[in-house]
């Protein structure tokens, strides 16, 4: 890219490449917020998911106080909660196929959002069990959906920002590498 502008300014005299150097800054930055933001995400989910292994009776307490399955389809919701925090912990990490990854990421935290919020919208009592641990009755409930309200918007934002830098760098990464000086697709 950067190449392609200073030829132009060369040829032209023209210093007009500002699309140009936004694209060079978005191919440099894009990759690290996207593995930063891969790598944070990835290790909350690992925590939250570890941590519900080791309190996996109160993970349980913890989805059957949502007042939607029985306490008999709650083990099999924990188990497959586990697994899947850390199935996306590691695929996160991996850096294979990251924009898909950070899609579900966010499908996920959407869908942690509207749980969330059901059981507030209900007037139940609970505490969201998003990252495990001892099951507990808050005192004040409403103000613990809105600060994990708040808490799983910050982190899909994350997702978000990662996903955007994501498809902005890849698609010029590739485009960086099939184009010549001259702004000719090279084979």
């Amino acid at each position: 890219m950067r190449a392609r502008c200073v030829y132009s300014e060369i040829e032209t005299g023209a210093t007009s490449c500002n699309t140009n150097r936004n694209e060079l800054y978005m191919t440099i930055f894009s990759p690290p917020m996207s593995i930063a933001a891969r790598w944070i995400l990835s290790t909350i989910f690992v925590v939250s998911g570890m941590s519900k292994l080791m309190f996996f009776d109160d993970t349980v307490l913890t989805i059957v106080g949502y007042d939607i399955i029985g306490i008999s389809m709650a083990h099999l919701v924990a188990w497959g909660a586990i697994i899947g925090e850390i199935a996306l912990a590691l695929w996160l990490a991996s850096g294979k196929r990251p924009q898909k990854s950070l899609l579900v990421t966010i499908v996920v935290f959407i869908f942690f959002i509207m749980l969330i919020a059901s059981a507030w919208a209900r007037g139940l009592s609970i505490e969201c069990g998003c990252f495990g641990g001892r099951y507990t009755v808050p005192e004040d409930p409403v103000k613990g959906y809105i600060v994990d309200i708040i808490r799983d918007i910050a982190m899909m934002s994350l997702a978000v920002m990662g996903y955007r830098a994501e498809s902005r760098g890849g698609s010029m990464r590739s485009e960086m590498l099939t184009t010549d000086v001259d702004g000719a697709t090279v084979s």
